[in-house]
């Protein structure tokens, strides 16, 4: 029901999404960005002390009205994904208007995250993947769950309360040596909602599989012992083959 309602109304959806957007970037107020997740996601349940995102929506409203600078508003994006079993646009305007900010607080069913984190002047979330793209993008992130990324000289370390008025700056060599690490031993290249990403991300992940397959190492380290077996059999039996083998230049150096 929840994915019919949102198909139902997705022109609505976007019309709102646009005319929020329109205001916030002809007024040229600044904001900073909160981006849901998914409530039953598990970095959520598991690896934040939210038991859910009602709960992560409160208290990022209650310390937004109560620390942040008067000038500042705050932008919540629905996740994509969402179901829409649960009207998460009345939540924020219920958590708005109990906490007295509704005319600072922006709500975005819709749209391009990447858009919005461009224009925030930081991103608040438990530990979401758009954390990574803001910090490519220079903003500063504060994550209020576990996240991989959240390390010292990456993300603000403080609490909460003191990034609104003071969020700092991510240090972009250190995200730059923490991304190629995580690109380079920790992803897979491709994706799950789309025939070509479902493609490329099996392929991927044949190939990580192939190169770190224990069946494969087990052999060529057998091949090797083999390798070096054989050679000690050779030297064994005529120790002067080592001077093919090593050239005599490198030998005195040793």
């Amino acid at each position: 029901m929840g994915w019919l309602r949102k198909l139902i109304a997705r022109k609505e959806r976007a019309a709102r999404t646009a005319t929020t957007f329109a205001k916030l970037c002809e007024s040229q107020i600044p904001f900073m960005l909160f981006p849901l997740q998914l409530d039953a996601d598990a970095q959520v349940r598991l690896h934040s002390r939210f038991s859910g995102m009602a709960e992560a929506i409160r208290t990022v409203i209650a310390s937004f009205a109560e620390h942040a600078p008067h000038g500042l508003h705050l932008a919540i994006k629905e996740h994509p994904l969402d179901n829409n079993v649960r009207s998460w646009r009345y939540e924020v305007a219920l958590q708005a208007a109990a906490y007295g900010v509704a005319d600072r607080v922006e709500y975005f069913e819709t749209g391009d995250i990447a858009e919005l984190v461009q224009k925030a002047e930081g991103v608040i979330t438990i530990n979401s993947t758009t954390g990574t793209l803001a910090l490519a993008e220079g903003k500063p992130v504060i994550t209020l769950g576990d996240a991989v990324y959240s390390i010292p000289g990456i993300t603000f370390q403080g609490e909460l309360a003191e990034f609104w008025s003071d969020p700092g700056q991510p240090d972009a060599t250190i995200f730059a040596a923490f991304r190629r690490v995580l690109i380079e031993r920790c992803l897979i290249p491709g994706g799950f909602f789309s025939s070509k990403g479902l493609e490329k991300l099996v392929q991927s992940a044949m190939e990580r599989l192939t190169n770190h397959s224990p069946r494969d190492f087990a052999a060529a380290s057998r091949a090797e012992m083999l390798r070096r077996e054989a050679l000690r059999s050779t030297l064994a039996r005529n120790p002067t083959q080592l001077d093919d083998i090593i050239p005599a230049e490198r030998k005195l150096s040793l």
